[in-house]
Parts: C-alpha cells; sequence; structure tokens
C-alpha cells in the first residue's frame, strides 16, 4: 500500500508539479557566494566560464531530487520491487538549469555547500558542451569528476570531513561504471 501511495504521489509530484520550492536567498540567513563555487570549479577543471546565469538554486522535497536523479520510471519501478535507490541528495537539471536539493539537509550548511560545490561541476560542463558529448546513455562519466572536485573542496575547506571516503567510493565506482566495469554495481 505504501508503494502504490507513493507511486500515485509521484505521479501528481511529476505530473502538476506540487512541491514547495525555496530559493536558497529566499529561505536562508545563511549566504551562500556562489561564484566562490563557480571560481573553484573552474581553478580545478579545464572548464570556462564566461559570465553566464548561475542557475536557480531551489529546495525540493526529497522525493521528487530521487525522480530527477533516477527518472519516474526508474523511481516507480525501484518502489513497487524493493529495490533501495542510492539517495541523491542533489541533481542539476540541464532542462531547467537549475540546481535542485532535498529540503532534508536544507538546515545543514556543510551538506547544502558540498551539494552546491559537486552540481555546479555539472553546470560547468554543461554550458562547456560536455555532457552533450556523452549522451544521456553515458552521463555517468561525468559524475567522477563532480566527486572529485567536491572531494578537493572538501578538503581545502574541512568541510563535511566524515563524508570524504564515501564521495571518493562514489567517484571510483563511477569512473568504473563509465568504463563499463562488470565490478561495479550498486
Amino acid at each position: 500500500m505504501k508503494s502504490l501511495m507513493i507511486l500515485i504521489s509521484t505521479f501528481f509530484y511529476s505530473l502538476y508539479g506540487f512541491s514547495y520550492e525555496i530559493s536558497l536567498d529566499q529561505k536562508k540567513e545563511v549566504a551562500y557566494d556562489l561564484s566562490s563555487y563557480i571560481d573553484f570549479v573552474v581553478e580545478w577543471s579545464s572548464y570556462k566560464y564566461n559570465g553566464e546565469t548561475f542557475p536557480e538554486v531551489k529546495f525540493l522535497d526529497h522525493t521528487l531530487i530521487q525522480i530527477y536523479t533516477y527518472g519516474d520510471y526508474v523511481y516507480a519501478q525501484a518502489e513497487f520491487s524493493g529495490e533501495k535507490l542510492p539517495e541523491a541528495m542533489a541533481v542539476y537539471d540541464r532542462e531547467s538549469k537549475a540546481i535542485l536539493i532535498s529540503e532534508t539537509i536544507k538546515e545543514d550548511e556543510g551538506k547544502v555547500e558540498v551539494a552546491l560545490v559537486h552540481e555546479f561541476v555539472h553546470f560547468l560542463q554543461d554550458i562547456n558542451g560536455y555532457t552533450e558529448s556523452l549522451g544521456e546513455e553515458n552521463l555517468i562519466c561525468s559524475e567522477s569528476e563532480a566527486y572529485d572536485i567536491q572531494v578537493l573542496w572538501q578538503i581545502i575547506n574541512e568541510v563535511e570531513m566524515n563524508l570524504i571516503a564515501e564521495y571518493q567510493q562514489k567517484s571510483l565506482l563511477a569512473a568504473m561504471r563509465c568504463m563499463g566495469s562488470p565490478f561495479s554495481s550498486n
């Protein structure tokens, strides 16, 4: 019954957009200097930034983040079969040029900053044509770089240090999936 309710709510979320969206500057008293994340990613990658409009940053219901990450079909199948998908806390939506962050972490400044750095890597990959060159079927190949730059930012800024090993593992698994390794299952 719970799975059916989630499936129905997922359908209505995706159909009618029932969610609350809160821009960072509207809800948080902590001011995030978004340009500092862009500057960091540009410094530690080969991507260029030429003053393009920053993506909008929104907090959404956690279920919606999972749907944006995995797609409604995969998410519904997983819910129906009882499969546990890896938790996603944020996603960069290339279509709307927005960074979407789970409301479950909105009060945790460190986790929000880590999510912003990671998703700004994807933003720069997008505006520099990298994600388009990969194609939809190979987007996993963009994850390893995003995790690596994120972890470097965490180390330099001493933020969420307890999660670094987990993110390094995710980076390695993403790289292995990109190369088609049979040892990279969830």
